[in-house]
């Protein structure tokens, strides 16, 4: 019996070693997914910190100033104290150069992500007394990279209700909100603690959305003084074009009010109370706690709480707005969009920005925008990206796009935008614009539309919508520019129409009106759901599948009463369809058919009677754009209503792309222009409100049918099988004459920072063969055997999966695949 695979990755964490047969068949295996920073970095000195505390106009005296840098082992894993000081007489702190070392960059257990906790202190009450210490004032200010402050030092930091707030907003994904009362207490913890509570962390596959989101901060706030950074113009690395960036000002310095209420007092009682009961934080809490509540999108959004929370920063309002008065007029929530806007044409005639309609997210954070020029043939159509923070990057095919109708991310991170044309002037193209910023033309039926990748780099297109009855066609992972789509199945009703794929490669299309009918919105107008099963599913890596030429079920269960062109699938690969005029949410499932899902439809509080696009965040839950009404919605994947029920209020104009990056951050393309904004459209970032999530999304999308799906899930310390050597069974195997006992080894190579428990799943093409469950030490060396039963591989390919459920903070779920063939 022989073993053999080709795939190879790199090498991380941990090993898995897959035994087959015998002890004498080895595959040995890593772990690591995401981008992750080179490790082994020395550390380094830390740039000096000079600074200031003030609660609203007052300087804050006697309080412990902490230098932290955060954990990378896991959301919310716990940072450590590089350096410690109190604020003088004046509120003013400073950390000499050389007071801290930065950690080896971003080398478990710490990033070198740096940010300031200033707690408890004096904030000039009881005439500045030296025995008044307000535990409740916990502020914050985000640093930046430890290693870059060296480079660039800050001049100064102004630490605030201001700063706090912004910082919240952006960090929000990766904070642990469990109060922790040692911070502000007269004998804090020292330098070198590990603090596991009140604390920023993240997992150490996700390590760059950490720094995105620290670096979006910096749109937020002025960290030198302080305050808003107001409207202002960036430049990026695209020559002759800038980006004006506008923070919602007033909004933040409305929740900077309400949290000064609370620094500007004793600490007990109201007014502090009443910040945590209308937020929804803990009754032992603090400010920082409170601005984490005020913050997260699940809390604190019904209408009375927003208000009884704005209400009180309107007695003592050291930051000056207009727009909510709190009485007469609140937030909808407490969310910070931005504004992100140009005017500038670095080709001339082409706009950066030009009705960007379209988005997605690379795998480094960056956001990729399709300008489709008020929808028509125009040469001034392009392809745009914007780098994490919104600054312009480059922009391509211009001259190459016809009416640009959506996007999608490969695998490898190859961009394809299907040409649609117009109604009138139906374009039969796909094009690719290759990591290596090739392009790459491929020819389809007319009115190509809708597009998804799967997770091998697939490319799959729907064609035409609005146009009548159309195709699904298929484009090969690595097939060559010139060549012509696949078509899989012809004559389906497409009118109204979308897609996408789940972990075992079904292809689920919404709407599909008869060729001529009506956007009534009814169920009259829509044959419902259809679901393409692949026929050739077989389990290997890449996969390789074939699909039926017609439909494999077809239902309008589930009370489907508009399905449109919103649809997306989250982890358990159930499908979710905002249905058009009935503000309900439709929930499927199926392997071999198509199942509504119990409570399906969902009726949301949510104002869903135009969905344009919808996406899944990390946490599961449903992210929509409404397009005609103008709005953008969360929806948890129970049906319950997370944004209030006229969406989170932002500036939009025609939202209608959605995407989500790394960070949470939740990305809008805006086709209309907005005064303030830009006159050919805009994009607008909600700061920090989604669960971060893999980016592109074919990443999380398995490499074989049946595998694990990701789509849905945080970015983690993935297990995937990536490196491994093959010693070929011979003279024993021989002698069993039939394949032996199939096992799965995980051995850990480097050791962990904390002890883990785990289960680890072993499986063949998708089939269970065994399970384990353990709390296993951190030592390395130590071992997680799984053992199938015997004689359980036949001749053929296999594909061999070792699953890796952890506690959901060190370790997460996750898993990875080794491709093999057993020839007996």
């Amino acid at each position: 019996m022989l073993l053999s695979s080709s795939r190879s990755l790199s090498l991380n964490k941990a090993k898995l070693l897959v035994l087959t047969a015998t002890a004498s068949v080895i595959f040995t295996v890593g772990c690591g997914m995401g981008t992750m920073a080179p490790t082994g970095n020395q550390p380094i000195s830390g740039s000096a910190i000079n600074g200031i505390a003030h609660g609203g106009r007052q300087a804050i005296t006697g309080a412990n100033v902490f230098v932290m840098a955060a954990g990378d082992v896991g959301y919310g894993s716990p940072a450590e104290i590089l350096a410690e000081t109190t604020t003088n007489g004046s509120g003013s702190f400073s950390f000499p150069l050389g007071t801290y070392t930065c950690p080896a960059q971003n080398s478990t257990p710490y990033s070198d992500t740096l940010y300031l906790i200033v707690a408890g202190g004096n904030p000039g009450v009881n005439s500045g007394s030296t025995t008044t210490n307000n535990t409740a004032s916990v502020l914050l200010a985000v640093l930046g990279d430890c290693s870059s402050l060296l480079s660039n030092p800050l001049p100064f930091v102004d630490v605030n209700e201001v700063s706090t707030f912004a910082a919240m907003t952006a960090m929000q994904q990766f904070f642990n909100p469990a109060y922790n009362s040692a911070l502000s207490s007269a004998t804090p913890p020292g330098v070198g603690t590990a603090v596991s509570t009140e604390n920023f962390g993240v997992a150490t596959g996700n390590i760059n959305g950490l720094q995105n989101a620290a670096s979006t901060v910096f749109n937020l706030v002025n960290i030198s003084t302080g305050l808003s950074n107001g409207v202002h113009t960036q430049t990026g690395n695209l020559s002759n074009a800038s980006i004006t960036i506008r923070p919602e000002t007033n909004k933040m310095y409305a929740a900077a009010n309400v949290l000064a209420a609370c620094v500007n007092s004793t600490g007990s009682g109201a007014p502090c109370s009443t910040l945590y009961s209308d937020t929804g934080a803990p009754a032992s809490s603090d400010v920082l706690m409170a601005s984490y509540y005020m913050a997260n999108t699940a809390n604190a959004t019904s209408a009375a709480n927003v208000a009884n929370v704005c209400a009180l920063g309107t007695s003592y309002a050291p930051y000056s707005q207009s727009t909510y008065t709190c009485t007469s007029g609140s937030p909808a929530d407490w969310t910070l969009g931005v504004t992100y806007g140009s005017n500038s044409q670095p080709t001339t005639g082409t706009y950066f920005l030009n009705d960007p309609t379209y988005l997605a997210v690379d795998n480094g954070g960056d956001i990729w925008v399709v300008n489709d020029a008020t929808g028509s043939l125009s040469a001034s159509n392009s392809l745009s990206e914007l780098s994490p923070t919104g600054l312009p990057t480059s922009q391509a095919l211009i001259g190459n796009l016809a009416g640009p109708a959506g996007i999608a991310i490969d695998p490898s991170s190859n961009i394809w935008i299907p040409n649609y044309g117009t109604s009138s002037a139906l374009q039969t193209s796909v094009v690719e614009y290759t990591n290596s910023s090739g392009t790459n033309t491929f020819t389809t039926n007319p009115g190509p539309q809708q597009i998804i990748s799967d997770g091998v780099g697939d490319i799959f297109v729907l064609e035409p919508l609005f146009a009548g009855d159309g195709d699904l066609e298929e484009i090969l992972s690595g097939a060559s520019g010139g060549t012509a789509a696949t078509t899989i199945a012809s004559n389906l009703s497409t009118y109204h129409s979308s897609l996408t794929i789940d972990a075992n490669y079904t292809i689920w299309i919404t709407g599909g009106a008869a060729s001529g009918s009506s956007d009534t919105g009814d169920s009259s107008g829509y044959l419902g759901v259809t679901q393409f099963l692949c026929s050739t599913c077989y389990p290997v890596s890449p996969a390789v599948v074939t699909y039926p030429t017609s439909p494999s079920a077809t239902t309008t269960a589930g009370s489907v009463t508009g399905p449109g062109p919103a649809i997306t699938v989250d982890s358990n690969n159930d499908i979710f369809i905002p249905n058009y005029g009935s503000s309900t949410l439709s929930e499927f499932s199926g392997t071999t058919s198509i199942t509504a899902n119990g409570g399906s439809p969902f009726t949301t509080s949510a104002n869903l009677t135009t969905p344009s696009a919808a996406i899944t965040d990390g946490a599961g839950d449903i992210w929509v754009t409404t397009g005609q009404s103008g709005g953008v919605f969360e929806i948890s994947n129970a049906g319950v209503s997370l944004s209030p029920s006229a969406g989170f209020a932002h500036t939009y104009n025609g939202p209608y792309g959605i995407a989500i990056d790394n960070a949470g951050n939740v990305w809008v393309g805006n086709a209309a222009a907005a005064a303030g904004a830009s006159s050919q459209g805009f994009v607008t970032e909600i700061i920090g409100a989604a669960a971060p999530v893999i980016t592109p999304i074919s990443k999380g999308l398995p490499t074989f049918p049946g595998g694990p799906m990701q789509i849905g899930t945080r970015p983690l310390t993935g297990y995937n099988f990536d490196s491994f050597s093959v010693t070929e069974c011979v003279s024993v195997c021989a002698s069993h004459g039939t394949p032996g006992v199939p096992t799965i080894v995980l051995t850990e190579d480097v050791g962990d920072p904390l002890p883990f428990t785990t289960t680890l799943t072993g499986s063949v093409n998708g089939s269970v063969i065994c399970t384990v469950t353990g709390t296993y030490s951190n030592a390395p060396g130590t071992q997680i055997t799984c053992v199938g039963p015997p004689n359980s591989l036949t001749a053929g390919p296999h594909n061999l999966d070792g699953q890796l459920t952890g506690d959901g903070v060190e370790y997460g779920n996750n898993s990875g695949v080794i491709p093999f063939t057993v020839d007996p």
